[in-house]
């Protein structure tokens, strides 16, 4: 079973590399202010090839980072049969690309917070780097024969959104599911091995799901459910809180 210490490790990591990944977007944007001051336009599709090849980069390394802890982890569980996890790099160009072009629309007004601009592409930037991480996980333990699923971890300051997510500690077993993640989000994903391991509350796989194809009225009721189903858990979910800045 995945310690409470081998949960933390993989966290930490993740956390510090967001850190590492937000301080040297923030010195390339730097560069690109000073090179197109006064110029947002070409600021921003300049922006726009850097942090995409940043975070194409960096993404790597979460990857590939995550693939060798899933093995190490594997090889001290006493797993048997043979499986090696490989990283996983995703295509955010996309997402990347919007994001930039929501947070200069600051550049355009008069006396704009350049630091401000800076750090709302690198904050969710730096997340689509660590969800290259947390994917890898994912996947892999999904195509690993002797897993379970995956768990999702947290610890510390933990949101109620997230606690919902992390589900008593349940093993997400569907292999469509995906790590749903907000902007500061620190939480992690760990794979699971144990067979008997309980699975996460129905609720933890609504809350993951997609809500860009639902309708309005769709993502209202599924907000709804969430706050009744977190209302109804209250006292649950303050334990579980509480266990996690232990």
């Amino acid at each position: 079973m995945v310690t409470r210490q081998q949960e933390y490790e993989i966290q930490r990591a993740m956390a510090g590399l967001r850190v590492t990944v937000q301080k040297r977007m923030t010195s390339a944007l730097r560069v690109v202010a000073e090179q197109y001051s006064g110029d947002p336009r070409r600021f921003r599709d300049a922006a726009i090839g850097v942090v995409q090849n940043m975070v194409k980069e960096h993404g790597a390394q979460a990857g590939e980072f995550t693939a060798q802890w899933y093995n190490a982890l594997r090889t001290d569980e006493g797993i048997r049969g043979r499986y090696i996890a490989r990283g996983w790099v995703g295509d955010y160009d996309a997402e990347v690309a919007e994001t930039i072009r929501r947070a200069v629309g600051e550049l355009f007004e008069d006396a704009p917070d350049l630091e401000h601009v800076f750090k709302s592409i690198t904050d969710r930037a730096s997340k689509y780097v660590a969800d290259q991480g947390h994917e890898t996980i994912r996947r892999n333990s999904a195509s690993d024969p002797q897993s379970r699923g995956w768990r999702r971890v947290a610890h510390g300051e933990t949101c109620d959104f997230c606690l919902v997510l992390v589900g008593r500690g349940g093993v997400y077993t569907r292999s469509s599911v995906r790590f749903k993640s907000h902007v500061a989000c620190n939480c992690s994903a760990v794979p699971s091995w144990d067979p008997n391991a309980a699975e996460v509350p129905s609720i933890a796989y609504e809350a993951s799901a997609r809500t860009s194809a639902l309708s309005r009225e769709q993502r209202q009721a599924m907000n709804e459910r969430l706050q009744a189903y977190i209302g109804q858990n209250r006292s649950e979910l303050d334990d579980l809180r509480a266990s996690l800045g232990s």
